[in-house]
């Protein structure tokens, strides 16, 4: 697991430090509180040793950017001389490491690799990043290494340290439209290591009439419905659906690692929701999987309370932390709940968001 995290100078995050996550973690705080980029910040450090990441922070925005400034957006106050650094404190199993640093700087033009690529390509380089990476292990050993990664207007070029093997654990981080993507990890994830019935009986509890997953052509998912004659592609059964398949899919391939959930209530119809985190706790204990989930919704948190005190899960199983920021000096606090300090607090009415 992620134990703990300390970011500087990403996005709207100027410093931030949280201790004592959990098997299960939401994240709650007002608009710009900095819930999305705590989010991006675990899954950096998640894929921390492949420099494409920075890509994939971007498209997980819907973000093409283009433009110099565009690329200085992943800097606190927009300043690339602001430097990132996140490290966590891991505990995963089969893994030796404990300690991860990741350092991300914006590269000079006068970089060695800036200039080859501008002599390769015709078109003007954007940006360029370089990102510093450092693993301590158990028995205190010391790895690093040094990655780039440059984007033009249409692509981008990386350049990694092979000399060194830094592997690094299952993630993902949701995208419920992405559904090539969900598609291809549900054939090779769930479908071929025969886990399809499993993941049925799991999804019953939101449609007891589902009978059948199986992948049809170009990747999609299709879903036999009892009563019906012909399979249903997963794409039209309504976004509540998609979104909990994804969600499990999604844990399913991260077995032993993490999964990341952007505002998990989206799409999903309220009365739906104490299911929804009944099969999410199920599917992360089963698999053994961290899951980190932001939410604006009260009755998403109502759902996930009442969820958690139906289950049988140990207390430590379950954090929530609320990000509230100070806009005179961007200092943001954090303010932790245990299960029984966020059920006392839903118990007596506090709006913990």
């Amino acid at each position: 697991m992620i134990k703990s995290i300390d970011i500087e100078n990403y996005r709207g995050i100027k410093e931030l430090n949280i201790d004592d996550f959990s098997r299960v973690n939401l994240i709650v705080g007002e608009n710009a509180s900095g819930k999305s980029s705590l989010l991006e910040a675990l899954y950096l450090i998640a894929n921390f040793s492949e420099p494409v990441v920075i890509n994939s922070i971007f498209y997980n925005r819907k973000h093409k950017p283009k433009k110099e400034n565009d690329f200085k957006s992943i800097f606190f106050n927009n300043e690339s001389n602001n430097d990132i650094s996140i490290a966590a404190d891991l505990d995963f199993k089969n893994s030796k490491e404990k300690k991860r640093n990741l350092e991300i700087k914006f590269a000079d033009n006068n970089s060695t690799f800036f200039k080859f690529i501008n002599e390769k390509n015709e078109e003007k380089i954007s940006a360029g990043y370089i990102l510093k990476v450092q693993v301590k292990k158990n028995n205190n050993e010391d790895i690093s290494a040094e990655n780039e990664i440059y984007f033009n207007n249409e692509s981008y070029q990386t350049k990694k340290n092979l000399s060194i093997n830094i592997k690094n654990f299952e993630n993902i981080y949701v995208d419920t439209n992405d559904f090539e993507f969900l598609g291809k990890n549900f054939y090779k994830n769930v479908q071929s290591q025969d886990k399809t019935e499993h993941l049925i009986k799991i999804l019953n509890v939101i449609e007891p009439n589902l009978k059948n997953l199986e992948l049809g052509i170009d990747n999609s998912i299709e879903c036999k419905i009892e009563s019906l004659a012909s399979p249903v592609p997963l794409k039209l059964m309504g976004d509540g659906f998609i979104n909990i398949v994804a969600f499990l899919v999604a844990i399913y391939t991260a077995k032993d690692g993490a999964v990341f959930i952007d505002e998990i209530e989206n799409g999903i119809y309220y009365k739906v929701l104490p299911d929804l985190w009944k099969v999410v706790f199920k599917a992360a204990e089963e698999f053994n999987v961290q899951v980190f989930a932001t939410t604006h919704s009260m009755e998403c948190l109502d759902a996930c309370n009442y969820a958690f005190n139906d289950s049988k899960l140990n207390d430590d199983f379950l954090s929530l932390f609320r990000l509230d920021k100070n806009k005179q000096n961007n200092s943001i606090s954090v303010e932790h709940y245990t299960s029984k300090e966020f059920d006392r607090s839903m118990g007596y009415g506090v709006d913990v968001r």
